[in-house]
């Protein structure tokens, strides 16, 4: 049984199965480009590109796979015990955090980027499905099982 590879780990806490699905269904929905946490993940970068000249559609749907792909890698690399994917899992969710606050600001036209707004109702439902993958991965049930059984 060395060497496999799972997609889910039953015995597992609540709060990191939370964070596993959570991780794969925002990954998901990003990649389909249906408004999943990619894209809050990837507006940080983007606000520094557009604010030194460099922001481009390109570089924006780039951004957004790479986002997806790395909250769909933390999933599966945590439901292989990986204390890299918890941590990576954390800095992807910090920066969602952040990046969902400068998609509040946008939608409200408090700040200007270069792709249109989106609206409320887009940033606070994205927001609560990114805020319960962030509460998954930083909980203090899952930060105690990451220190005692990830590798």
């Amino acid at each position: 049984m060395e060497g496999r590879i799972r997609l889910w780990n039953p015995s597992h806490p609540q709060t990191v199965k939370i964070a596993v699905g959570l991780g794969y269904w925002l990954g998901i929905l990003s990649l389909l480009g249906l408004g999943g946490g990619g894209f809050a993940v990837a507006t940080p970068v983007i606000f520094v590109l557009n604010k030194l000249g460099l922001a481009s559609e390109g570089i924006v749907m780039l951004l957004n796979v790479a986002a997806a792909a790395g909250m769909a890698g933390v999933a599966l690399g945590m439901a292989n015990d990986k204390k890299i994917a918890w941590q990576g899992g954390a800095v992807l969710g910090i920066l969602a955090a952040a990046g969902l606050v400068i998609l509040f600001l946008n939608s409200l036209g408090v700040v200007e980027l270069f792709f249109p707004r989106p609206s409320l109702f887009n940033v606070v439902f994205q927001a609560i499905f990114v805020g319960a993958w962030v509460a998954g991965m930083l909980h203090p049930m899952t930060r105690d099982y990451v220190k005692v059984w990830f590798e």
